[in-house]
């Protein structure tokens, strides 16, 4: 995994900007965009200016990637991956780190970050001092892969602590209240699926069964935001291999701190 101090100042907010995201965000569509992040919990959006570029950015991707898993007669190293990269959960879903597929996957995978850390500063920002795009990984599915099942990229008690402004019993800290954490999936190429419940950010202590979700289908070259919290799991896999790019996104700032809370519904 690599690890990306990006923030909204200096290039990677020059780089943002460059794909017209100001302009997606005064839309109609971008309007919409912020209602659903707010209400639903997720958003999907465009990562670069053009389908023609998101088309050629891709294949640039997913070369690199068949570089890396596939024989020269076309065959996946399915043995080789599963020693060598972390299952999560024990299920032939992989995790690549960004290192190990090179600069045609890298710098792209820079450009996706840079556009979304922008997109979510433009979407939900009440006062952030900066945006990171945390964490990045190439997620790998192998043929044969099962649904994922339910869950949350966050602990629970620790997100809603400190949105809440609460410090957890034998920390130390201050009682501003925190921004949430967001996870983005971005594809790179087509049959990307995202299943995700609907508001599960918002009620918090529901048990949520697996029919309750919608299916995200992201278009190659879109990149799928979500809150922290959201409800969620990842398809199975019918093709011989898919990858996609997931980052972990964290907002810095307290917004709001007069009030002590923060509204997530708009």
């Amino acid at each position: 995994m690599k690890s990306a101090q990006r923030t909204l100042s200096g290039a990677a907010r020059h780089a943002a900007e460059q794909r017209c995201i100001a302009e997606f965000v005064g839309t109609p569509y971008g309007r919409l965009a912020r209602k659903k992040l707010m209400r639903d919990g997720k958003v999907c959006v465009p990562l670069f200016a053009s389908e023609q570029e998101a088309r050629t950015k891709t294949s640039s991707m997913a070369s690199a990637v068949a570089r890396l898993v596939e024989d020269t007669d076309g065959s996946v190293k399915s043995v080789m991956l599963k020693r060598r990269y972390t299952r999560i959960k024990g299920q032939d879903r992989l995790m690549i780190p960004l290192s190990d597929l090179g600069t045609d996957f890298g710098s792209v995978s820079g450009d996706m970050e840079d556009t979304l850390v922008y997109v979510l500063w433009a979407l939900d920002n009440p006062g952030y001092d900066r945006i990171l795009a945390e964490i990045s990984t190439c997620l790998l599915s192998l043929e044969g892969l099962l649904a994922q099942v339910f869950h949350r990229d966050q602990v629970l008690e620790k997100i809603t602590d400190q949105m809440a402004g609460r410090t957890q019993a034998g920390t130390r800290g201050n009682s501003r209240p925190q921004p949430p954490p967001y996870s983005a999936l971005c594809a790179v190429q087509e049959g990307t699926i995202l299943r995700i419940v609907d508001g599960s950010h918002l009620d918090v202590h529901k048990n949520y069964e697996q029919g309750s979700a919608v299916e995200c289908q992201i278009p190659r070259g879109w990149g799928l935001l979500w809150h922290g919290l959201s409800v969620h799991g990842g398809d199975g896999c019918t093709a011989a291999w898919l990858a996609r790019l997931h980052i972990f996104l964290r907002a810095l700032g307290c917004p709001q701190a007069a009030t002590g809370k923060i509204d997530l519904v708009d």
